[in-house]
């Protein structure tokens, strides 16, 4: 068994004594394929997030039962590798929820998918910024404690921290670093994903942070996020303004997506005239594919939202397709056939 500090206290102490690697993580971000799967409010909830199709209510044994029944729909419809789910202070630091929730995310590891936790803001904030400093620390304490040696569990320090300047930004989640590497197994900044600045729209600054050398960066682009483009090749350019070609290899797109409700919708075949969103899921995918990036779709699954990939059946566990079309494109970013 590796040697390790015996408490999360003294691991912070030991950060600013043993180095860790400088070097990038493994350029194959593309090893990174999944989907987001969401509360059917949204992950900008005040309380507990709920990820879609699981009932809250059920006993920590059957959340657990019911969570394996839909990620093996995620796998079966989409062939995903990882799951990107939200975390807060309310679910992680209630004792009731958490290990549910818990369970939940062992669930995801038994099927040897990835998982991503990205810690939201509530509903009632969202104004970009740590809703409660001292209660943003005592969750992330908590997880690294729990799944500090489960190298499939990958951490996402703060989703879209539009409220700061980019400075702000990479000073909070530098800070971040120094409190927590070093509780994580063998220090390893590979499970650390840095969020760009505004709405993760940005890396340029934080891509080249030299204190965030190792670590994924996530990124965030929807199609009003740029210029209305019509076609693949100038969102092409929009991502490349937005990433750097610096930052490509350790970069991972946590979301991305367009409506797919309407499964008449032929996103794939680059017909012309093109709409937005059409050239936008042309050019993100070929994109993804092209820089061997991660890519995480926004969302494979949430009650109610029209840019999910996959919804439930009359309100049950089982899961159907929105649009072949739109998985077509997902598939195309995974770099498969």
């Amino acid at each position: 068994m590796r040697s390790k500090c015996s408490s999360l206290a003294l691991s912070m102490v030991c950060c600013g004594t043993i180095a860790s690697s400088a070097a990038d993580p493994d350029p194959s971000a593309a090893a990174f394929r999944g989907v987001n799967w969401a509360d059917g409010r949204d992950n900008f909830v005040d309380g507990w997030i709920i990820p879609s199709g699981i009932d809250h209510q059920l006993t920590e044994a059957q959340v657990a039962k019911q969570a394996a029944q839909l990620l093996a729909q995620f796998q079966s419809l989409l062939s995903i590798n990882t799951i990107r789910l939200g975390i807060n202070p309310d679910t992680v630091l209630d004792a009731n929820w958490w290990p549910k929730y818990r369970a939940l995310i062992r669930e995801a590891e038994k099927k040897n998918l990835k998982v991503i936790l990205a810690c939201w803001e509530s509903k009632s904030k969202k104004d970009g910024k740590i809703d409660d400093e001292d209660r943003f620390q005592q969750m992330w304490h908590q997880v690294i404690r729990e799944f500090d040696d489960d190298e499939a569990i990958h951490f996402e320090i703060f989703n879209e921290p539009f409220g700061y300047s980019d400075e702000e930004w990479r000073n909070i989640a530098h800070d971040w670093m120094n409190r927590y590497v070093g509780a994580i197994a063998d220090h390893d900044k590979s499970r650390i994903l840095v969020s760009g600045s505004g709405y993760n729209e940005n890396l340029l600054h934080v891509g080249a942070d030299q204190r965030f050398a190792g670590c994924r960066l996530s990124f965030h682009l929807y199609s009003w996020f740029g210029g209305k483009h019509l076609s693949p090749d100038a969102w092409k350019k929009e991502l490349q303004q937005r990433i750097g070609q610096e930052n490509v290899s350790r970069t991972i797109v946590t979301e991305w997506g367009a409506p797919m409700k309407n499964r008449s919708i032929p996103y794939h075949l680059g017909q012309s005239p093109m709409t937005v969103d059409q050239a936008f899921l042309l050019g993100m995918s070929e994109f993804i594919r092209e820089g061997k990036m991660g890519s995480i779709y926004w969302p494979g699954l949430r009650d109610g939202d029209e840019f999910s990939l996959l919804e439930r059946v009359r309100e049950t566990s089982e899961l159907r397709l929105t649009n072949e079309s739109g998985k077509v494109l997902l598939l195309d970013s995974f770099g498969k056939p």
